[in-house]
């Protein structure tokens, strides 16, 4: 499983990175979630959740993709129900009712992953307030963008015009 190569890789080139995941989330709290939601969680979702509740927002802390923090099943409510309620107020065709948004960035952008019964479903993206989606941090599902992020931090390679470097046992994407 790629979630548990990430540990794997963290525990051993990022220590700091990886003790900034937060342990896992309970039933309780991904059944918390769905209920705000008002649907069911994809399974790579609570996977992910169930791997690790969030990360502490800090530098060297895990990112899903460069400067986006996985965030905590509580957060994550908290983020669909204001970004339904903004784009309810003002441009209803800016938010979508079944996107789900697992990691955030510090500027208002998140990852996203659209949960709308069969229209794309599982399809993971990135997504800015501005500008809706872009188009360079789009990916079938969870499983394309952890393949690649595993493949950036094995390989050294750049990803999504970001490299990364170990400072101080953490990962630091720039």
């Amino acid at each position: 499983m790629i979630l548990a190569d990430l540990d794997q890789w963290l525990a051993a080139n990022a220590p700091r990175t990886l003790s900034l995941l937060h342990p896992p989330a309970s039933q309780e709290q991904l059944q918390e979630l769905e209920s705000r939601l008002g649907f069911a969680l994809l399974p790579e979702v609570a996977s992910t959740l169930l791997w690790h509740n969030g990360a502490t927002e800090e530098m060297g802390g895990f990112q899903l993709a460069p400067t986006y923090w996985l965030t905590n099943a509580a957060r994550v409510a908290g983020d669909a129900s204001r970004l339904r309620a903004t784009a309810r107020a003002s441009n209803p065709e800016a938010w979508v009712v079944h996107w789900v948004p697992l990691a955030a960035d510090r500027c208002g952008g998140y990852l996203v992953v659209d949960h709308t019964p069969d229209v794309d479903t599982g399809r993971t993206f990135l997504w800015e307030p501005e500008n809706g989606e872009d188009a360079m941090g789009s990916w079938t599902g969870l499983e394309e963008l952890y393949s690649e992020l595993r493949s950036a931090l094995l390989g050294g390679a750049p990803w999504l015009d970001n490299s990364y470097q170990i400072v101080d046992g953490g990962v630091e994407w720039e």
